[in-house]
């Protein structure tokens, strides 16, 4: 469940029989990644600037799926310069915690299935 919510946010919770939990996150998760990529947010490069960068790059793609198709649509390049940059990356960095987060619920509520 906690692989499927990293994937897609929400999934996991849906898979589990939380199928209205699910979509909320699915709702709350894109949205604040779509803003940031909509800002022009940085998705960031793994090889990037000492430990901030790492951490920064890393959270801006737990939302695993949103973030490789953004890749491949050519998304997420970032806008430096522009005004919003900042707040942008800052939405993209919170799905993306949030995302963990929700993915560490999903395996509770999935390990409450068994008996």
């Amino acid at each position: 469940a906690a692989l499927l919510t990293l994937l897609v946010p929400g999934l996991g919770h849906a898979w589990a029989g939380r199928r209205r939990d699910g979509a909320a996150f699915l709702v709350l998760v894109g949205s604040a990644f779509a803003i940031g990529l909509a800002l022009g947010g940085a998705l960031g490069t793994f090889p990037g600037r000492g430990v901030g960068g790492f951490l920064t790059t890393t959270a801006t793609h737990a939302v695993v799926g949103p973030a490789l198709a953004a890749r491949v649509l050519g998304a997420g390049s970032g806008a430096p310069g522009s005004p919003s940059f900042e707040v942008a990356t800052t939405y993209l960095v919170v799905a993306g915690v949030l995302n963990v987060l929700l993915a560490f619920d999903a395996w509770d509520v999935a390990g409450e299935l068994r008996p």
